[in-house]
């Protein structure tokens, strides 16, 4: 006669259990965080320089960074929320909108002329600056000589030029 396997034996329940913690690093790599090792402090300006394709194996001459608060942009309203931020946000995106809808320079932000861009900006800069529009390339020494005297630079370019 066959029979059926015997059960396994019972579990000794003296036993106990014991937990072992297991150390898990789950580390992201920054894709930028091993280039401009010269800004590892700001990685603000490690990340700029990345994504500028500005990757300077040694500290630069010279070097100004001002960390200035973001504004959320709504809609397709870049140049005017960055008027806004360059202004610490006085007056807001909407309110530089509004202007800018007013002189029909936009419909709902975008804004297709640096030139009309600029003209919203007078009007909304304090008087004791400057504002005038660069037409020139970024590596030009025009450029540059405005870098080095400090100005706030606002470079408009096409998004054709960028496909991301």
């Amino acid at each position: 006669m066959s029979g059926a396997p015997p059960p396994p034996p019972l579990p000794n329940l003296q036993t106990t259990l014991k937990v072992v913690p297991v150390e898990i690093k789950k580390t992201l790599e920054l894709p930028f965080e091993n280039e401009s090792l010269w800004a590892r402090d700001f990685p603000e300006i490690q990340k700029a320089c990345y994504f500028s394709n500005s990757r300077l194996s040694s500290k630069p001459k010279r070097c100004e960074y001002y960390k200035i608060p973001s504004i959320l942009q709504v809609g397709p309203t870049c140049g005017l929320t960055a008027v806004s931020m360059m202004l610490l946000g006085k007056p807001t995106p909407d309110e530089i909108l509004e202007m800018a809808k007013s002189r029909r320079f936009t419909n709902f932000g975008e804004m297709f002329s640096a030139e009309n861009l600029h003209s919203i900006a007078v009007e909304v800069i304090p008087e004791e600056r400057t504002s005038f529009v660069l037409n020139c390339d970024l590596n030009s020494d025009d450029f540059k000589k405005e870098l080095l005297a400090g100005s706030l630079v606002l470079v408009a370019y096409l998004f054709l030029i960028f496909p991301y």
